[in-house]
């Protein structure tokens, strides 16, 4: 079964390199749960074994390698909150953005 938020549906199967040369997708890992970019329960070719695929990539894992996770306190409103910054996530990632620390890094602002 397909995500119903997606737009785009290559192959669930793999991706072909050439006529004959077909490569299978990998399992997702759990750093994509979440993501609308997947094909849900698709029976791989090695023994039908149900798993979620990606829709952009045959190894998500390989999207992953650099990923890394920070927290940080800041006070809003008179309360502090804990901010969340995701630095070099998949790029087709949908659950997640990337980190806003970044972009004040690089003198951008965000605008409203």
């Amino acid at each position: 079964m397909e995500n119903e938020n997606t737009n785009f549906l290559p192959n669930p199967d793999g991706v072909y390199f050439t006529k004959d040369v077909l490569v299978t997708r990998l399992p997702i890992v759990k750093k994509c749960v979440g993501c609308t970019k997947i094909f849900e329960n698709h029976a791989l070719p090695e023994g039908e074994v149900l798993a979620d695929v990606c829709i952009c990539y045959e190894d998500p894992e390989t999207k992953w390698i650099n990923y890394r996770l920070e927290t940080e306190k800041k006070v809003k409103s008179g309360k502090e909150v804990e901010v969340i910054y995701h630095y070099n996530p998949c790029p087709m990632a949908t659950h997640i953005k990337h980190s806003p620390k970044v972009a004040e890094i690089r003198g951008r602002v965000k605008r409203k």
